[in-house]
């Protein structure tokens, strides 16, 4: 079963482009290169490129409003964090 195919009833399918997962793979393969450029910034990525950075999300999601048609949708937008992020299981 696809995480989509089991989304509790009443939750909005998620929108997004075929090169979103692309790019969050990209965003793997460059993380090291991405912590030591972008630390403490929302990065905006389209097509395996960061086209655009901000400290705070909403700024950013605006300038991007003014380059592409629905920045939510058509990029990948992360941030991405000073320091180490440990996960709890």
């Amino acid at each position: 079963m696809s995480v989509l195919e089991s989304l509790p009833e009443g939750v909005p399918e998620p929108r997004f482009k075929a090169w979103n997962l692309e790019d969050a793979i990209w965003v793997g393969e460059h993380w090291d290169e991405l912590k030591r450029k972008y630390a403490g910034l929302y990065i905006a990525i389209y097509k395996k490129q960061v086209i655009d950075y901000d400290e705070n999300y909403d700024t950013l999601r605006k300038r991007l409003r003014k380059r592409v048609e629905d920045p939510e949708v058509d990029v990948l937008i992360i941030y991405v964090p000073r320091r180490k992020i440990k996960m709890l299981i």
